[in-house]
């Protein structure tokens, strides 16, 4: 369970809370309003509210985690259930992205380096391998861009400005710079097949996917189309989806 500085003397801890919006929604609102008053008669009565919602009946079968401190005290402020072990949700994004800001700063660059095994020829030709060591860029893909491929044109722009126009050798990917597993010890295996479980790596192409695009035959009963970006030889396609009348169920799952 991470930690993030909320408030100049406020330290929250990740709550996951799958409850009622109304209900949701005003817990949420009290646990906010807390962090912006530092006495402890505000503490008291925001409190006495949040342990009202937290016994609504509702949230019998539900498992609720929060933890409050003061870090100027290193004091709890309030705790529910705070050792319960949760599964924060997407929630967890923000603190991720807090905590990277923080440690890394705003004007922070992922760098993905470039190293040449060999020596070139008058005609622009390396004769060795080139080396692509990766560091961690999560954008080495089609988001913001006009295609997929658009960031490996800039690359090959790039060595052609340096001299380089062909390579007679290896081109070698290089992902070392993260040591952990791949895939969270957690994770549950029936995500592994879907986009937001892909094994992380220190030089993602695509997010580590294969976009999927399905199109319906010209007659109901011929074979749908599926096309693939990046076009690859990577993947195997065994495509056994039909086309059905207009407003018939969608029932694939990738």
């Amino acid at each position: 369970m991470g930690t993030i500085n909320c408030a100049p003397t406020i330290k929250i801890l990740i709550i996951r809370l799958k409850v009622n919006l109304s209900l949701n929604t005003k817990l949420l609102g009290y646990l906010i309003t807390l962090l912006f008053f530092h006495n402890a008669v505000a503490y008291s009565a925001i409190i006495d509210k949040i342990d009202k919602l937290l016994a609504d009946s509702s949230l019998s079968e539900a498992s609720v985690g929060i933890a409050i401190y003061d870090i100027n005290t290193d004091s709890v402020i309030f705790d529910h259930e705070s050792d319960r072990l949760l599964t924060p949700a997407s929630n967890l994004k923000l603190f991720t992205t807090a905590a990277a800001l923080q440690i890394l700063g705003p004007s922070f660059r992922f760098k993905t380096s470039f190293y040449v095994n060999g020596v070139g020829d008058d005609k622009g030709i390396l004769q060795g391998d080139l080396d692509v060591h990766g560091g961690g860029d999560p954008l080495i893909s089609g988001r913001f861009r006009s295609s997929v491929t658009e960031i490996l044109g800039f690359w090959a722009d790039s060595l052609k400005s340096r001299g380089i126009k062909e390579i007679d050798g290896k081109l070698v990917a290089g992902n070392k710079l993260y040591m952990s597993p791949e895939i969270g010890p957690a994770w549950s295996w029936d995500d592994l097949s879907y986009w937001y479980a892909c094994p992380v790596s220190a030089l993602s192409f695509n997010d580590n996917c294969v976009d999927l695009k399905f199109f319906p035959g010209k007659r109901v009963g011929d074979s749908a189309r599926i096309e693939i970006n990046p076009s690859t030889k990577y993947i195997t396609i065994h495509n056994n989806a039909i086309t059905v009348a207009a407003e018939s169920s969608f029932t694939l799952d990738y």
